[in-house]
């Protein structure tokens, strides 16, 4: 069926009330079927005390983490999504904590030469004036 035919087909049917003999079919045809069956209380949680442990094998966790496609299609989605002021706070304020934390940006102590970081010191960059920027900003 084309798509002209459906949206015909969907512009004659919109606002139609089904009656009670047409309901009655489509809930027959439905029976059986799990859609919109609710789940036993507790089920979820039956669920993950039985999967808790359970380790993933190096074949499904590459299928899951390595897969080209599920990576574009993720990328794409996120592609040019804009973020509220406070989203980008917050992240401002989690690099800052995690810089804190590990005593340094990533960075700290490597020289880039020739678009790689090298262990040479840089001699800019020195912890008490990182440590002053990450305080100055917090307060």
């Amino acid at each position: 069926m084309s798509e002209e035919t459906k949206k015909k087909i969907s512009k004659s049917n919109t606002g139609k009330v089904m009656s009670m003999e047409s309901r009655k079919k489509i809930s027959d045809a439905n029976t059986g079927r799990l859609v919109g069956i609710k789940k036993p209380d507790g089920l979820g949680e039956k669920i993950s005390k039985k999967l808790t442990g359970v380790k993933k094998t190096k074949e499904h966790s590459d299928k899951i983490n390595k897969n080209p496609e599920k990576i574009k299609k993720t990328a794409s989605k996120h592609r040019g999504m804009k973020r509220s002021p406070e989203a980008k706070e917050k992240m401002r304020l989690a690099a800052l904590m995690r810089i804190e934390k590990n005593g340094g940006p990533w960075n700290k102590g490597k020289k880039l030469v020739d678009g790689k970081f090298s262990q040479e010191k840089d001699l800019n960059l020195s912890m008490e004036s990182h440590e002053h920027t990450i305080n100055k900003q917090l307060n």
